[in-house]
């Protein structure tokens, strides 16, 4: 199914320059598309975010939230686990890390979550605290993150052509992300990325365009993908309802986990002078 091409090393993780991580207009185009919720339950399902898990002591990323159409669901999983276990809600910040370019849907989201944690009955002021660590307002892709401390990577990615991002964003984009090579969609930055942040045992699934695995400009992220992690599954959704509104590309659900090898080489120990 993937190309593989020669060897490709990501090399040391790039950091954007300072500044660089703003807010964009509100009136660009931030390549959202809202996903349906049985899309999101499947997803889920997929990488294993059941209730039955102890998921208070585990960390799930949303790279591109939006107005809550995974966090939502995420949230109420999250719950449901907190009760089984005896879990306190007012602990589990750490247990989401979610982000969205822009405030106003970052805010939404928060508000969507700390309605759950009310019913729940915590305090107003308690459920804002838990949404607020929840939730950030920002670029996944150009914030300084954890290396190898997700669980889980679940969502739909921004949708948008590199060449229509900022050039200085672009060029601290294609720094960060090796992969993103040509007139590549700035998802396939989303994919390498979310990859890199898995712990070993982790998963993430995304559902976005297909592109990526035929076109040019994915060679090196199939590259990566075939020689540092296994895929569990692949699902077409050409003709499926899976968004909110009608898009003209073609999706497909994506589930990957880290290969064995490379599993092994983050267990072993480093050694620095």
């Amino acid at each position: 199914m993937f190309v593989t091409g020669g060897r490709h090393d990501l090399g040391p993780t790039a950091h954007p320059p300072r500044g660089l991580e703003i807010a964009p207009d509100p009136g660009a185009d931030c390549g959202e598309v809202f996903t349906r919720r049985w899309i999101v339950d499947l997803i889920l399902d997929l990488v294993g975010y059941t209730p039955d898990r102890d998921l208070g002591s585990e960390v799930l990323i949303e790279p591109s939230c939006g107005t809550g159409a995974f966090l939502v669901p995420v949230v109420e999983r999250l719950i449901q686990s907190a009760a089984a276990h005896g879990r306190d809600l007012r602990v589990l910040g750490p247990a989401i890390r979610a982000f969205d370019l822009l405030d106003a849907n970052a805010e939404l989201a928060r508000k969507a979550t700390a309605h759950q944690l009310i019913v729940e009955r915590l305090t107003e002021d308690e459920a804002d605290t838990v949404a607020a660590e929840w939730v950030t307002t920002g670029d996944f892709l150009l914030h300084r993150h954890d290396q190898a401390g997700a669980d889980y990577v679940v969502g739909n990615p921004r949708y948008i052509r590199l060449e229509n991002v900022p050039r200085p964003i672009m060029d601290s984009y294609r720094r960060i992300c090796p992969t993103m090579r040509g007139r590549a969609d700035v998802y396939v930055g989303f994919i390498e990325r979310g990859l890199e942040l898995l712990k070993p045992g982790g998963a993430l699934s995304f559902i976005c365009a297909d592109r990526w695995m035929r076109n040019r400009y994915g060679a090196d992220l199939r590259e990566v993908i075939t020689s540092r992690y296994a895929v569990d599954t692949v699902i077409a959704m050409h003709d499926v309802d899976a968004f909110e509104h009608e898009v003209s590309a073609y999706p497909a659900m994506t589930t990957a986990r880290p290969s064995l090898w490379r599993m092994s080489r983050q267990s072993q120990p480093s050694y620095r002078s």
